[in-house]
């Protein structure tokens, strides 16, 4: 398998950045490979919906469900859905990487975001399955 190099972080965006970074942006998805050595789970699917609002749980059903079927996500498990502090990096890369923070760290600016994180599969992504490869994209409004 063909060696990558990790994702190197250069900067953390400031609140100022992160704001103007999310303008126009409804959310952002991000696929990794699992942090588990699950064969029917093996991706970390996050997505960053760009809102701090509690929705309500039929809500946060009917995106998610629907999220699931556009991207093609199956034998989802471990699901956490609630509104998380998220941070940003500047990694080199066209935009920035989001980073959900379990708990805010010193230093690294944040605002909180309602976050769908959960491990699926999928027939897709093959670049995360066989390479081990990260990879996020913003979806305008």
């Amino acid at each position: 398998m063909q060696q990558y190099p990790s994702i190197k972080i250069k900067s953390y965006l400031t609140h100022q950045q992160i704001l103007i970074n999310l303008q126009d942006i409804a959310y952002i998805v991000m696929i990794a490979p699992s942090p588990k050595e699950d064969l029917k789970a093996p991706l970390h699917v996050s997505m960053f919906l760009n809102t701090d609002k509690k929705l309500p749980k039929e809500v946060q059903k009917s995106i998610f469900d629907k999220f699931c079927k556009d991207y093609k996500l199956f034998n989802t498990t471990d699901i956490l859905s609630q509104i998380m502090p998220v941070g940003f990096a500047d990694t080199g890369h066209d935009s920035a990487m989001p980073m959900l923070l379990m708990k805010p760290q010193m230093g690294i600016p944040h605002i909180p975001m309602f976050v769908l994180d959960f491990l699926a599969n999928s027939n897709e992504f093959t670049d995360t399955k066989t390479k081990g490869l990260t990879g996020w994209s913003y979806i305008k409004e």
